[in-house]
């Protein structure tokens, strides 16, 4: 059955008349009757009664039009679908987020309207030790520990980001300070049980380090009362008045979802920032979707052109 059988069928059907419809398709009578008698003889019915000189339509003509309707529009909906994708990006970037996601979905987003046909898929890397399975991944989100950055071998080509604040949690629970109180020394802190997380992960890299400089600067040895994997365990903990915690300016949103009644303190005497990097494998090594991403990204955060890798 082909496309121009079918665009015959459905003339004929509107007008019932042989030479009309050749004069309207621009081809001859005998060719709309050969056509007319191929498709009859593919469906194994006959489409029209014959009326004196003319033609009618039967019932199973009237059966048939719509699904000859169909058939056509879809066709010519698949015609202008490929016209426009033509040229256009196709394909998955795949991330690694640590818990940056919240940073990168409006660039995505951002992306997503002018590349439609582009899938995104987001993988939480939370281990340090999961750096030598990193070969799914196109572009990381990634802390840099005290100017230390441990994807480098994985991922050469990388820019600073931004750079953000932690700040400590403290619930009601286990100790009510006056609304107006928006910081804490060290010293009202330094005897808090912490919770941190657990198992080797780089958050716990991070925590530890945190409290490792606590200690330097008060002269104790800060106490590790729970150690978690999962950051909304550690935030019920705190919420629940278990211990207080240490956490970055991206994850207060989270946080405050997951405990609404929890306090959040600058430190007075002590400061602590890191920087959140994104970076990428050599281009030769990503699809051309995330190539492509890549660069949409660079704009979009007024990030200086890539060096040479």
């Amino acid at each position: 059955m082909e496309l121009q059988q079918l665009q015959i069928f459905l003339t004929l059907a509107q007008h019932e008349n042989m030479s009309v419809t050749a004069q309207l398709l621009s081809t001859t009578q005998p060719q709309v009757s050969k056509s007319l008698s191929s498709l009859e003889a593919e469906l194994g019915v006959k489409l029209f009664d014959r009326k004196g000189r003319g033609i009618q339509l039967n019932e199973y003509g009237k059966i048939f039009v719509p699904y000859a309707n169909d058939a056509i529009s879809a066709i010519r909906n698949g015609r202008f679908t490929m016209k426009n994708v033509k040229n256009s990006i196709l394909g998955t970037v795949t991330f690694g987020t640590f818990a940056f996601a919240s940073i990168l979905n409006p660039c995505v987003t951002a992306y997503a309207k002018e590349n439609p046909l582009v899938n995104f898929r987001y993988i939480n890397n939370e281990t340090s030790n999961q750096v030598s399975s990193t070969n799914h991944l196109d572009i990381l989100l990634c802390p840099s520990l005290q100017g230390h950055y441990i994807y480098e071998n994985h991922f050469p080509c990388f820019h600073h980001l931004l750079k953000e604040e932690y700040y400590v949690l403290i619930s009601p629970r286990l100790h009510s300070y006056p609304p107006e109180k928006k910081s804490c020394t060290l010293s009202e802190i330094q005897d808090f049980p912490f919770i941190i997380m657990g198992h080797g992960g780089i958050y716990q890299n991070n925590d530890y380090s945190i409290l490792q400089r606590i200690g330097e600067i008060t002269g104790t040895s800060p106490r590790i009362a729970y150690e978690v994997n999962e950051f909304a365990i550690k935030m019920l903990l705190v919420s629940q008045g278990s211990g207080i915690a240490y956490i970055p300016e991206v994850c207060l949103p989270m946080a405050k979802a997951i405990a609404p009644d929890i306090r959040l303190f600058t430190i007075e005497d002590f400061s602590t920032t890191r920087s959140v990097l994104i970076a990428r494998k050599p281009r030769e090594s990503m699809t051309s979707a995330a190539n492509d991403f890549w660069d949409f990204a660079l704009e979009y955060y007024h990030l200086p052109p890539d060096l040479e890798e």
